[in-house]
């Protein structure tokens, strides 16, 4: 942009003669009015500090899903450790049970006419663990055995689709889960004669061991001292 010198009129840049007064601009001298540049400091600060911002957030981006992994890592290891400790807990407490119809079971195959259980005379193994059941339901002991089952159950819901640390613990624990539930359904309804009877919760008694102590040795950490407070809630 150009400016006359005699009438102060803008011209454009190419400008020879001022359209206004008609001055000679090429005799004039006038320098020409240029364009301020932009500084290229500030680009380049703009430019830093943009990177800055965006390192910034992806930092802190990871460093928070890296404090979301932990804390979902460390809430799976808490219930895995419930999940094992109640599997193993109402196990026992459903062992119990079932050696008391093993035998009432026995004394009523073994005896000649009747036998006592719970104040009540039987006269045959049927009346027997008919008899002892009502007992265990008096003390709502089956009651709480099924209350434990719904926990369990909620709790390996919970435990699908296990994290890869967790993989071989969640499929340990899946096959520990599957030998309570039978365990849990003969404490509730026995079947079968009393050599199966006996056969079958034996087996379950020690499998049950097995994989728990297999377990163990994949989460060393599990909290055994639960299991005892989960059994003395039942007045077996």
């Amino acid at each position: 942009m150009k400016i006359c010198p005699n009438c102060s009129n803008q011209l454009e840049e190419e400008s020879h003669f001022c359209n206004k007064c008609g001055t000679n601009l090429a005799d004039s001298g006038v320098p020409a009015i240029k364009k301020p540049r932009k500084s290229k400091l500030k680009k380049v600060m703009f430019i830093l500090t943009t990177l800055i911002l965006i390192v910034g957030l992806t930092g802190g981006v990871l460093i928070y899903k890296d404090h979301q992994h932990k804390v979902a890592l460390n809430t799976y290891k808490e219930n895995v450790d419930k999940a094992a400790t109640q599997i193993v807990a109402y196990s026992l407490a459903s062992e119990k049970v079932c050696d008391l119809y093993s035998d009432v079971w026995r004394r009523a195959i073994d005896a000649d006419y009747w036998i006592e259980v719970d104040g009540k005379k039987a006269y045959d193994f049927n009346e027997a663990i008919q008899y002892q059941r009502e007992a265990l339901e008096s003390k709502n002991v089956l009651s709480e055995i099924e209350k434990g089952t719904k926990s369990v159950d909620d709790l390996m819901s919970k435990l699908k689709n296990p994290p890869t640390e967790f993989q071989a613990s969640y499929e340990k624990l899946v096959e520990l889960y599957g030998l309570y539930t039978q365990y849990a359904d003969q404490a509730d309804s026995p079947s079968g004669s009393l050599i199966e009877f006996n056969k079958k919760t034996d087996e379950l008694s020690s499998e049950i061991g097995k994989e728990y102590n297999q377990l163990k040795t994949i989460i060393p950490e599990i909290k055994e001292g639960s299991i005892k407070g989960y059994i003395s809630q039942f007045n077996i």
